[in-house]
């Protein structure tokens, strides 16, 4: 991987931020990536906003997940409606 250097090219300072919240870099990696991280505030600041922007993603739609199928669709897909409505669509 990269050395952490400051300043980094900021498409391989996003590429080393993206690895390090999906978990993808070694404990080698991680541990320069981190300490860039504590030395620099505009670093700390790209992590903690892209970490808010991941979390904001992921509960993007939850509150519809657990919304019924329309019955419009459920028909256009050929569904039988009385046998959605057993199973609790």
């Amino acid at each position: 991987m990269t050395q952490y250097r400051s300043p980094m090219a900021s498409e391989t300072l996003d590429a080393a931020i993206d690895d390090y919240l999906a978990g993808r870099l070694s404990a080698e990696e991680r541990s320069r990536l981190e300490a860039l991280i504590d030395e620099n505030p505009e670093v700390r600041h790209r992590v903690e906003t892209l970490q808010s922007q991941e979390e904001a993603l992921r509960h993007l739609g939850e509150d519809i997940l657990d919304e019924p199928l329309p019955d419009r669709l459920l028909e256009a897909l050929g569904l039988d409606l009385e046998d959605e409505s057993d199973a609790g669509r």
